[in-house]
């Protein structure tokens, strides 16, 4: 029996994973719409800068005299 186990271990055989819970999918899915969000902005803001337009200003740091 532990034979059996080890072999199809060593086969690439895996145990088939937990169930998610409704509480695991629903922060996924909140965790992948904020990435998504923040890829878009990204986007936005490179598109803008392609067009050498800038839509965010620059942050210039706190030496920067303003």
């Amino acid at each position: 029996m532990m034979i059996e186990r080890e072999a199809e271990q060593s086969r690439g055989a895996r145990e088939s994973p937990r169930a998610l819970t409704p509480e695991v999918v629903a922060a996924r899915i909140t965790l992948r719409v904020a990435e998504l969000r923040l890829l878009a902005a990204w986007t936005s803001v490179l598109a803008g800068r392609a067009e050498g337009q800038r839509r965010i200003p620059r942050w210039r740091g706190p030496t920067s005299g303003c």
